[in-house]
């Protein structure tokens, strides 16, 4: 059986995956190779994107490694599952997968888009954003994922497991259709635009001990010249 992408969309926002942890919950026990990473980074300035030489300064700071731990690789992997899911559910116009993909109270900038607060904002402006355009497609390329811990109000004992990534997406948008087989369309309907996520994560734990990553932050860098044109423009 073939699945088509709205099909493959809605096997993703079937229920399974960890939610924010209820007031009920007991404290998720820490993972226990924590303590051997570097402090996270802060991958933003006054909510907006670092530049790209600030981005490759602050990760020549962060150790080239990772614990040999199943359990680390294992988180590194379910964030990149993450940052796929976005892409799988942006394209396929299934907005209420991102509260699998975003924390709640989760912050993000996407320039031309706007400042968002919330996942609801975030689906909502996503949504009206992509509205002028039949069909887009993320492709998800150079990312650098790296755990850490990150401390609360300073104090040693509250350090907890969270990560940080960079990931290069070239983002491709068709403001029509295409027609006939396999489609054909003019480069200059056509809008391609490279760029850079700046993510900051969360990890939830439920009552039942399963995982979720999520992002609380979300900056967008501009990485070139946009390709083509934009509705309306």
């Amino acid at each position: 059986m073939r699945l088509t992408l709205p099909t493959l969309v809605a096997v993703l926002a079937i229920p399974g995956l960890a939610s924010a942890i209820p007031a009920s919950c007991p404290p998720a026990a820490k993972q226990s190779y924590t303590s051997l990473l570097p402090s996270c980074p802060i991958l933003q300035r006054n909510g907006v994107a670092l530049p790209r030489d600030e981005i490759a300064q602050v990760l020549a700071t962060l150790p080239n490694t990772i614990p040999g731990d199943t359990a680390a690789l294992a988180d590194i992997e379910h964030i990149r599952a993450t940052i796929s899911r976005y892409a799988i559910a942006i394209d396929g116009r299934n907005f209420p997968v991102l509260d699998t993909v975003f924390t709640t109270d989760a912050q993000a900038n996407y320039s031309e888009v706007g400042y968002m607060d919330g996942v609801e904002e975030i689906k909502a402006k996503l949504q009206a954003g992509l509205a002028p355009f039949a069909l887009t497609q993320h492709n998800m390329g150079t990312s650098v994922i790296q755990l850490c811990r990150e401390q609360g109000d300073g104090v040693e004992s509250s350090q907890s497991l969270s990560a940080v990534s960079v990931t290069y997406v070239l983002a491709t948008h068709f403001p029509a259709p295409s027609t006939g087989w396999p489609g054909v369309i003019s480069p200059l309907n056509v809008a391609v635009v490279p760029v850079m996520y700046q993510d900051s994560w969360a990890r939830e734990v439920d009552c039942h001990g399963s995982v979720a990553w999520k992002i609380k932050g979300r900056y967008l860098l501009y990485q070139g010249l946009l390709i083509g044109s934009v509705p309306g423009q």
